[in-house]
């Protein structure tokens, strides 16, 4: 980068040494500062979900305990219980913290998990009573179909060492229970479940028939029939499941859904009213209703040299009853809360440089969208989001840059989105953890080190100036800040 004669007028990533001055801020271990919002600054994991190796474990070996035989085949069984639903757990706390606010998910996952784990261990032959996948994919219709493929492997494992010796059904009932789960999705739906169940069904008739040396008389004491009707009372419950869990969840969203969609019905953009109505009936200035369930994004079209071009209003993307915010806070009140903590951030930071503020904002709002779809990867789900409501491109790119393991921010906004949302992990997360060791100043001073010795600022056109006036923005707007 090179330097102008205005020392205004040159990027931070340019001359570090003239930022970083005299170095009396603290050393706080990077770990301690990472970007650990991608758990909400929550580091407790609920104890149903800790507590889930230790009762897979006792479950295992309670009938050696009841039969007060405790022997080497009782510990063993404990002790793999416990490894495997370990790394369940492990997977949960890193990958899926939205399940953390969804209590009676979060116990319907954890019945099903131990349910299964009861149905492998008491149910006779579970190669052919195979009513232990109804687990995973019980977990992966309800939630995450990665868990699920996870749970089944598991358990697949966990009736390979302790159960059953031949490889040749331990592979049929692992590659039926992947292809369950892949399928998950059809099968949640009347339209879609029949044809999946015809296509899991007729797959495993086939593999056995394979496996078994293109003879379909009982060999080795596997029994087609039996197997067929397991796979068929398995997927009936996993359907009956996700029925009722969805419609029960579906009555208890409708009071709040109600009153949403009753404040959705006007709404305000650059100082216009805007009725809904209006809007939809007027087809010279609506080009699409872009939908997803029950969520609606309003977007305008605008007529370029080129064709038609539809954006989504930062305007309406800011509006509180915009309904991608309202399945945000539906989700998780906690993760809405954040986003707007985020984005009231942002907004006065970016006032503070002259910097978008209605981007900032909006970016603040959105940067964790992604996490309502819960598959663990919420950037690649948020950015899906992006696409499918026509967000702005700056504004797609502040939910991709704004965690700095997907690139460097690119725009003063993104900037803004990414030091609010590291800075709000980073504080919580050494009070929490290290009590009034440090000052919320220090901590502060040692992020911006940090991320300006990682060259974090190259990308974007952050001015020397404007990088100590965010210093001292947030700085000031820490000085007083407790823990909740």
């Amino acid at each position: 980068m090179k330097k102008n004669h205005s020392s205004d007028d040159f990027s931070v990533g340019g001359n570090q040494e003239d930022i970083k001055g005299q170095d009396n801020s603290i050393q706080i271990d990077e770990k301690d500062i990472a970007v650990i919002i991608k758990t909400g600054a929550r580091d407790k994991t609920p104890v149903p979900i800790t507590l889930l190796p230790v009762l897979a474990m006792l479950l295992s070996m309670l009938p050696g305990i009841c039969r007060l035989a405790f022997n080497l085949e009782t510990a063993r069984f404990g002790i793999i219980a416990l490894l495997l639903t370990g790394t369940v757990v492990f997977y949960i706390r890193f990958n899926l913290s939205g399940l953390y606010e969804k209590k009676l998910l979060l116990a319907i996952l954890a019945i099903s998990y131990l349910g299964s784990l009861a149905l492998l261990l008491y149910v006779p032959s579970p190669e052919l009573f195979s009513f232990w996948m109804l687990g995973g994919i019980v977990i992966a219709m309800l939630h995450d179909q990665r868990l699920g493929l996870l749970v089944h492997f598991a358990f697949t494992v966990y009736m390979g060492i302790c159960f059953l010796d031949n490889l040749k059904a331990i592979i049929q009932l692992l590659f039926i229970g992947v292809l369950m789960i892949m399928l998950s999705g059809a099968l949640k739906h009347k339209a879609t479940a029949i044809y999946a169940s015809i296509i899991i069904l007729s797959t495993n008739i086939t593999l056995a028939f394979i496996l078994n040396n293109f003879i379909f008389r009982s060999v080795n004491g596997f029994n087609y029939l039996i197997s067929l009707f397991s796979l068929i009372l398995v997927l009936t419950a996993a359907f009956c499941i996700n029925y009722i869990y969805s419609k029960y969840a579906g009555e208890a969203a409708s009071p709040e859904n109600t009153a949403d969609n009753k404040e959705k019905d006007s709404g305000q953009a650059d100082g216009v009213q805007i009725n809904s109505d209006d809007i939809i009936s007027d087809s010279s200035n609506l080009h699409e209703l872009s939908q997803t369930g029950q969520a609606v994004s309003l977007v305008i079209q605008s007529v370029g040299e080129d064709g038609l071009q539809i954006d989504s209003s930062l305007e309406l993307l800011c509006d509180k009853s915009n309904m991608l915010l309202v399945q945000l806070k539906q989700y998780s009140k906690a993760l809405y809360d954040h986003s707007e903590r985020i984005a009231d951030l942002a907004f006065r930071a970016a006032l503070e440089i002259g910097a978008d503020s209605k981007l900032a904002l909006a970016g603040g709002l959105y940067h964790e969208i992604g996490r309502i779809r819960d598959t663990g990867n919420y950037i690649e789900e948020g950015l899906a989001i992006a696409d499918e409501y026509k967000f702005p491109a700056e504004l797609k790119a502040i939910i991709k840059e704004h965690n700095i393991k997907n690139g460097k921010p690119s725009s003063l906004e993104a900037c803004l989105v990414m030091l609010a949302d590291s800075l709000e992990a980073s504080i919580d997360y050494v009070l929490k953890n290290k009590g009034n060791k440090y000052t919320t100043e220090k901590i502060i001073d040692s992020v911006f080190k940090l991320r300006m010795d990682k060259g974090i600022f190259d990308a974007c056109p952050l001015k020397i100036k404007d990088y100590k006036r965010l210093k001292e923005f947030f700085i000031r707007e820490y000085a007083d800040y407790k823990l909740n």
